[in-house]
């Protein structure tokens, strides 16, 4: 359980933020290989001028970040989810979102593979050089 309740969450934020002087010192301090950042938004700003690598940890599963910041279930400064809300599905944005549904899927694909496609060509030229740089 956390000693902050959630009604307090945002004052949690300016709070922490208000560390960035203090953890900018110790980096230059100590000059570690890597750090670990969740919370933190702007400590790749700090560190990677320094050399060092950042790697995002978070201890929020990917579906609780994407179902509680959802665009469009437009929470404002100030409100707070009810269990109502989250037993509730966000409404659907699909195409003002850019979500994927099976048939833009499926277009993309025959775009990328047909023959003649300019798109598919560019791919294909290029795959070398995205392989190269995905695996290294």
């Amino acid at each position: 359980m956390s000693d902050v309740p959630m009604q307090k969450a945002s004052l949690l934020a300016v709070v922490f933020d208000i560390l960035k002087g203090q953890v900018e010192i110790a980096l230059h301090k100590l000059k570690p290989e890597s750090v670990f950042f969740d919370f933190a938004y702007w400590l790749p700003g700090l560190a990677v001028p320094l050399g060092i690598k950042c790697i995002f940890f978070s201890l929020i599963s990917g579906v609780s970040s994407a179902y509680f910041l959802l665009p469009s279930r437009k929470l404002e400064k100030g409100q707070h989810f009810t269990e109502l809300d989250l037993i509730e599905p966000p409404p659907e944005r699909r195409k003002e979102d850019g979500w994927f549904t099976r048939e833009s899927v499926w277009k993309a694909v025959k775009l990328a593979m047909d023959e003649g496609s300019e798109v598919g060509g560019e791919i294909r030229a290029n795959h070398p050089e995205m392989e190269r740089f995905l695996v290294n």
